[in-house]
């Protein structure tokens, strides 16, 4: 077990290993992870199905073992970061408190990732908050970041609080959620500042990879398993479509535990540049396996039935194969330069075969109103309407706007059909939190990508390929966070908040206070 930060009063060796270790094993934070993962995608729902045990019992019973494992390997601190991570993927709660509306899209909620993400606050601030190196003074692009995303979530709670909408409930409820964004992006840099950066993209991508399999799971089954309290989304099947003989049902029900079938999509948008810069630099079995696993998104984003999601795919495989051919060219060790080139060119070439079988047999739907090939267009006046909108209310409430969640109670009156809201991330946080809020998270999401940029230009080896692949997903998400109703995602945001955290918490530098980090990648 790694070496631990001393402390003078002689703690018992159970809450010493919730310590930060002084040297960071990944292999110690993907065993935990993997274990939550297996029982939660696997053992839980197996029983649930087998036996007539309550799905949620069989969860907390789930944890109960996780947490029994970690105490007696002594593994504390990387158990529940790694749970932290993980349980932030999985749509996984109890509803205390319903919203208003025809729709509801406001609740309250315990969520399971907060049963571990206030423990592991607590571990920080009271066992290594002092211990952690202060972050360098001066003025750069993690601290623009830092600075801009917390004035988005400080506006989010001041818009709720003053709620210039019809309903004071529904943006007090929302309030919660984006407190808990916050607190992801706050964990996820402190744990990478006690560790490294591959300690959370690791149990994430795990995390992902497992309701992936899940969602496969769902489409041999032709559609899903009914687990609603896990979070399995309901099953609506629009159509089919042929691949290798079958009849495969597209609609929304290929989510894992995450949700929605269009919200595991911009989470996949983000999960395929992680797992090619994981496998891209090891051995050659792994490097198919991340062939593999960039197909098995591929199906996925296709049983979605997502024109945005195709598009965002494109951009994300275009940007990620960029970056493979710039690092293999800067890669000073020609076998792993041969290695990375050919996983960014095997996983496009299958990605884009795949692609082009599965819609050349899609089932024909009306024709779009502007003909663009393998897209459909005709909501693109629809979405042009929303964001015209958008723009209104923000002029009507420019300083705090509607509130999160009461644009949804209002949007007949605005003359707009759908009781969802509106479809662009930026302009339904420009509506509810009125300019300063939206400034806020362009601003801060600009500043993280700028310090990814920045990074993988200036690194050669090692975590160059992290970097540039955060950047590719980062951005995949926004382009299609842009044509879809991405701000009522939960999980995806959580995913997306602690990524922008791994961002922000690296390099800012522990060695002075807790001695080297190593990392294995």
């Amino acid at each position: 077990m790694s070496e631990r930060l001393a402390r003078p009063s002689r703690p018992t060796a159970v809450s010493r290993s919730f310590l930060p270790p002084t040297t960071a094993d990944v292999a110690s934070f993907v065993w935990p992870a993997g274990l939550l993962v297996a029982l939660l995608v696997g053992v839980v729902p197996a029983l649930t199905l087998a036996t007539d045990f309550p799905p949620l019992g069989l969860a907390v019973a789930a944890g109960v073992v996780y947490t029994l494992v970690i105490l007696v390997t002594r593994a504390g601190f990387e158990g529940l970061a790694s749970a932290v991570v993980v349980l932030s993927v999985f749509d996984l709660g109890v509803t205390l408190v319903r919203g208003p509306g025809e729709i509801p899209v406001s609740s309250l909620s315990l969520m399971a990732v907060d049963l571990v993400a206030v423990p592991l606050l607590i571990v920080f601030v009271y066992y290594t908050g002092s211990r952690l190196a202060r972050p360098r003074a001066g003025f750069d692009g993690r601290t623009i970041a830092v600075a801009a995303l917390g004035l988005f979530v400080l506006w989010t709670i001041l818009s709720g609080i003053v709620a210039n909408g019809q309903s004071n409930l529904a943006p007090l409820l929302e309030i919660v959620q984006y407190a808990r964004y916050g607190l992801l992006f706050a964990l996820a840099a402190l744990i990478v500042r006690a560790t490294n950066p591959w300690c959370v993209v690791y149990p994430l991508t795990i995390a992902i990879g497992g309701n992936l399999a899940f969602a496969l799971a769902q489409v041999a089954n032709g559609g899903g398993f009914g687990l609603k309290a896990l979070g399995e989304t309901p099953t609506v099947i629009l159509g089919t479509f042929a691949l290798a003989g079958s009849e495969i049902p597209f609609g929304s029900y290929a989510g894992g535990f995450v949700g929605h079938s269009r919200e595991f999509t911009i989470i996949l948008l983000l999960f395929v540049p992680l797992l090619v810069a994981i496998t891209a630099r090891r051995s050659w079995s792994s490097r198919l396996f991340g062939v593999a696993g960039v197909l098995a998104a591929v199906l996925v984003i296709r049983t979605a039935d997502t024109d945005a999601g195709w598009a965002a795919l494109v951009l994300t495989g275009v940007l990620l194969v960029a970056t493979l051919g710039y690092a293999a060219l800067r890669d000073r060790h020609r076998s792993a330069a041969v290695g990375v080139l050919a996983t960014g060119i095997g996983g496009a070439v299958a990605a884009v075969a795949l692609a082009l079988v599965v819609v050349a047999s899609a089932s024909a739907n009306a024709a779009p109103a502007i003909p663009i090939p393998l897209f459909d267009t005709r909501t693109l006046s629809v979405r042009i309407e929303q964001y015209v909108v958008a723009f209104d209310v923000a002029r009507t409430y420019p300083l705090f706007g509607l509130g999160t969640g009461n644009f949804f109670l209002a949007i007949e009156s605005y003359g707009l059909p759908d009781l969802r809201g509106i479809h662009g991330i930026v302009f339904s946080y420009l509506a509810a939190t009125g300019f300063v809020g939206a400034f806020g998270y362009v601003l801060g999401v600009t500043a993280v990508l700028g310090v990814g940029v920045r990074r993988f230009l200036r690194e050669t080896e090692g975590e160059q390929l992290l970097w540039g692949a955060l950047v590719c997903g980062m951005v995949g998400f926004h382009a299609y966070s842009l044509w879809d109703l991405a701000h009522l995602w939960d999980a995806a945001l959580s995913i997306l908040w602690v990524l922008m955290g791994v961002v922000v918490g690296a390099g800012i530098g522990t060695e002075a206070e807790s001695g080297s980090t190593s990392s294995s990648s």
